[in-house]
């Protein structure tokens, strides 16, 4: 392993990405699937620009070892699905039942439906199945079940599910769409890029003012609700004189938006899913939210 860490290095730190395409170019037997060399730089290019990360990985003794631990990072998960692909899963059965949103997105409810073949309507489906969506979105799962194709569910090995067109292109999508926001991939961002590409059967029961309260609370569970205008952190924001402004309590008028007291899901649900710890930007300049063991670190604004 001594020699992929050294190229790795070479390129320019120990990240997933790098040292997967150190693995990839000095282990090509290891089943990497149909995965192009110069399309893992690029990828890593990409996330990098993403979010500030320190460089490093665990050590691992084995090639087989590096590249079953590897291919389970979601940075490399990602880097399948930006081509369209599902990670390979070396782990086998066990490995993508224990964690079926990374191993196969859109599978749990492709078999729930009784359906071999993935399509953007499971995919949608997953965000909406979450736990902390139970209740929320239950009237419209249960109009889903009522309106789309079913059979009875199906007992076949995650292997055997195929993936439809479209279900890739919402891989793709996905990706993208997390870069952008910058925000780590979950199974709501997988619903909300979905939606466009089953909006029509929506349309079949759902009015058009019920298809933009959906969409509005897809992009308020991604997006955040955080006010876009009129912040203090500590009591001011940045200046010309001093850009940068690091606090603990983020307020708008006489509203506390976040402080030392506030829970993670609390940042999560004002920030957006899976940007709490990375840089947002807009005309407000960029802001980063950092908790520490579910406790909030540090807030850092600084001006555009």
């Amino acid at each position: 392993m001594q020699e992929v860490v050294e190229l790795a290095r070479s390129l320019g730190g120990e990240s997933p990405l790098l040292l997967f395409y150190a693995l990839r170019q000095l282990h090509p037997e290891l089943p990497f699937g149909e995965l192009e060399p110069e399309q893992v730089l690029l990828f890593a290019q990409m996330l990098a620009a993403q979010h500030e990360r320190p460089a490093t990985f665990p050590w691992m003794e084995t090639p087989a070892q590096a590249f079953t631990q590897l291919v389970q990072h979601p940075e490399v998960v990602q880097l399948y699905w930006w081509q369209g692909q599902f990670a390979p899963s070396p782990g086998g059965e066990q490995a993508a039942a224990a964690n079926p949103f990374w191993r196969c997105p859109g599978g749990t409810q492709a078999l729930l439906y009784g359906h071999r073949r993935i399509e953007p309507l499971h995919q949608f489906l997953e965000g909406l199945s979450e736990a902390r969506y139970q209740s929320g979105f239950a009237t419209l799962r249960k109009q889903i079940f009522k309106h789309a194709e079913r059979r009875e569910p199906l007992f076949l090995r995650w292997a055997e599910l195929e993936q439809g067109a479209q279900a890739a292109e919402v891989l793709r999508e996905v990706v993208i769409s997390c870069l952008h926001w910058n925000a780590e991939p979950s199974p709501i961002h997988l619903s909300l890029t979905a939606l466009s590409h089953v909006q029509p059967f929506l349309e079949g029961f759902l009015s058009l003012e019920e298809l933009e309260s959906l969409r509005i609370d897809l992009e308020e569970e991604v997006l955040g609700r955080l006010p876009r205008s009129r912040w203090e952190l500590d009591g001011g924001f940045p200046d010309a004189a001093h850009p940068r402004r690091v606090g603990r309590r983020l307020t708008r008028g006489e509203e506390l938006l976040l402080g030392p007291e506030s829970r993670y899901d609390e940042a999560e649900k004002l920030l957006g899913r899976g940007r709490v710890g990375r840089w947002l930007e807009g005309d407000f300049g960029r802001l980063k939210v950092t908790f520490d063991q579910s406790v909030l670190e540090t807030i850092e604004w600084r001006q555009a």
